[in-house]
């Protein structure tokens, strides 16, 4: 009986996306319509991941 670990590997990925799109979003100051649009698409497939 072993312990399944928190995050899988498949969400770790997702993860370090998401980060790496924050850094990249948040380090000018500024975004626009396409860096909201793929955080958004981010969400989704967070959302999407958690059923699965």
């Amino acid at each position: 009986m072993g312990l399944e670990p928190a995050i899988t590997p498949v969400k770790g990925v997702m993860l370090g996306l998401t980060l790496l799109v924050c850094i990249v979003n948040f380090n000018d100051g500024e975004t626009n319509v396409i860096e909201g649009f793929l955080r958004f698409i981010l969400f989704i497939v967070f959302v999407f991941l958690m059923f699965m």
